[in-house]
């Protein structure tokens, strides 16, 4: 059993994520919002309605929601049979043969080779045991050429809206370059991740992540990074505690969103930003990535 699974469960906090999307009370629920958002503009952008659309680690069914609001006839699949619950009850307006829910765990898809055009894996990984069988899954159930989207929420963005967490990071650096791995570990922002600490040669991305992290271990697994990008600022804090008020914190975000974007500057800031967002394309120059690597290794 995952550990993180109970998360997700009536007693827990399945409530919260279908609740939050319509009454943010957090800065990061506005952000949620927003990705939601950016996952279904992207679609709508790039894929005609006839496409084939997996939301994987679909919650809710917010995302399926907009997708099947703008015609698009979509799949589901989520871990957890309480998620799924609230999926089907806010699904319940569409016609049943517009979408399908499936109980499954991203690293075993009950889905055939190459079934799908877009994967649309929103806040997932951080979650997942086994991150190189979960992003071959994807790989497989992708069509030739097929596009993954992904988002993680970013380490610096945490690190650099407290300056608590700011003089952590600036003690975990010292304690690399001094040599001190129990003390680069212990002070990891948010803790060392125990599967990485457990397993360091893997492919680990835990729950706040680096991009460059995120980048070079799809890449290196059988896609292509066609575009990365990123929203959503701050909170500002002090010893994790917020100091604005959540509509404060919610315009600054925005206003520096926008002024970023304005300014052209927008790809330097999404290295910062709160919510990363990455397009990957399935890389038919490599028809198996993970005997590639093993050859490379030996």
């Amino acid at each position: 059993m995952n550990q993180y699974d109970d998360l997700f469960t009536f007693s827990k906090d399945a409530q919260l994520w279908r609740e939050l999307y319509e009454k943010p009370t957090q800065l990061y629920h506005h952000h949620m919002a927003r990705r939601r958002d950016y996952a279904h503009a992207y679609t709508l952008r790039r894929f005609d309605k006839t496409a084939s659309v997996l939301d994987l680690g679909c919650g809710a069914g917010v995302l399926m929601e907009r997708l099947l609001e703008s015609g698009y006839k979509t799949t589901g699949a989520d871990v957890s049979e309480d998620m799924l619950a609230l999926a089907r009850e806010r699904l319940s307006r569409f016609p049943a043969g517009d979408f399908r829910l499936w109980q499954a765990n991203c690293e075993s898809l009950p889905f055939r080779d190459g079934e799908f055009d877009v994967v649309l894996c929103m806040g997932v990984f951080g979650y997942v045991e086994d991150v190189d069988r979960a992003v071959a899954e994807i790989r497989r159930v992708l069509k030739p050429g097929g596009i993954f989207l992904m988002s993680v929420r970013n380490r610096a963005n945490n690190i650099l809206s407290d300056p608590y967490r700011t003089t952590v990071w600036g003690l975990r650096q010292l304690g690399r370059l001094v040599g001190l791995r129990s003390l680069k570990r212990k002070l990891a922002p948010g803790g060392a991740s125990s599967r990485e600490a457990a397993d360091p040669d893997r492919f680990h991305i835990v729950i706040y992540d680096s991009p460059g992290n995120v980048i070079r271990g799809v890449s290196a697994r059988g896609f292509s990074l066609e575009l990365f990008d990123g929203f959503g600022f701050g909170p500002i804090s002090l010893f994790k505690k917020e100091l604005l008020p959540v509509s404060a914190s919610v315009k600054l975000s925005d206003w520096l969103n926008r002024t970023f974007r304005r300014m052209k500057v927008a790809p330097l800031a999404a290295r910062l930003a709160d919510v990363s967002m990455y397009v990957f394309r399935k890389d038919e120059t490599n028809p198996d990535p993970a005997r590639s690597r093993a050859v490379a290794g030996s």
